[in-house]
């Protein structure tokens, strides 16, 4: 393994001076995208490390994997300490889950096909796609159970390699002999987040485009307004402060709604005002209760909808 401080221009031997058993090759580099210290390699042999100081030191973690190549690694963007894995091969299980108080890897992926799984992303704790040798399958229980994730997508499709852009919210997946594809799943990708089905598209000037259904009390909650608000994702990453607030101070959107965005890295959230139901600010992957932070569009309620 080598690493480059310096945007590539010069490079340093980390870690172990084999980590393939002197056989294999190392396929896979994954870093966590809640933690960057956190990085994980997979290799042909079925050997996966992992470090948690950039790369500096790495531990090998391969305790319970089959004898399989590792196709792809994706840790939990919202728990570093857990990890899964896509396998190569056929009449195994192809998604593997470990965690740090396990130190073990388990069998998950519950519906995949029985065909190599090629690569894994992880939208969240919770939010799981796979690429298949047959196409894409996801996972809304955290990678246990799965199924068929076209949405226009030709069938049969060899999938090899999926990548997440937060920002635009958009998933793409390269393919083989298919070309690529892209698909907007939102960047409130955490469960519970206030308003499913949020979707954000950057516009050629750059402004984004926020687009949300109705919530649940919009019938009864007369003038029912939103507002997208915003806040810092490196410091929610790096200590779990959440800072959001009303972009621009405007408590009356309406779906859709163009807004621009900050120069730094940011989270958003579209939240019912003046009572609103849905959770207040929703619920993380935990299932615990986002805080107002700002109280400038008045009182939100945390009860669920009826």
């Amino acid at each position: 393994m080598y690493r480059s401080l310096n945007s590539g221009s010069n490079w340093t031997q980390v870690g172990p001076t084999d980590m393939t058993g002197g056989s294999g090759d190392i396929r896979c580099l994954e870093i966590n995208r809640g933690n960057n210290a956190v990085v994980y390699s997979g290799t042909t042999d079925s050997r996966i490390w992992r470090s948690t100081d950039s790369g500096s030191t790495w531990t090998n973690i391969s305790t319970g994997l089959p004898a399989r190549g590792i196709n792809d690694i994706a840790g939990d963007p919202t728990d570093d300490t857990r990890a899964l894995a896509a396998v190569a091969g056929f009449n195994s299980a192809h998604l593997w889950e470990w965690t740090l108080s396990s130190g073990s890897w388990t069998a998950v992926g519950n519906g995949l096909p029985n065909v190599p799984a090629n690569t894994v992303l992880m939208l969240s704790g919770t939010d799981v796609l796979v690429g298949t040798d047959t196409g894409v399958f996801r996972s809304l229980d955290g990678g246990h159970t799965f199924a068929p994730y076209m949405d226009g997508l030709p069938q049969g499709t060899v999938v090899n390699d999926l990548k997440f852009h937060p920002v635009s919210g958009r998933v793409l997946a390269g393919t083989y002999g298919r070309g690529a594809w892209t698909i907007t799943v939102g960047t409130n990708t955490n469960a519970g987040t206030v308003l499913d089905g949020t979707t954000y598209d950057k516009l050629g000037n750059g402004d984004i485009q926020a687009t949300w259904p109705q919530a649940c009390n919009a019938g009864t909650v007369s003038g029912q307004a939103y507002a997208i608000e915003s806040g810092d994702l490196d410091l929610l990453q790096s200590s779990g402060t959440y800072t959001h607030a009303p972009v621009g101070g405007v408590c009356s959107q309406i779906s859709p709604a163009v807004f621009t965005p900050g120069s730094g890295d940011e989270y958003y959230l579209v939240v019912p005002n003046f009572g609103g139901h849905e959770g207040g600010a929703g619920t993380d992957s935990n299932g615990v209760d986002r805080p107002q932070v700002s109280t400038q569009c008045g009182p939100r309620q945390m009860s669920p909808c009826p």
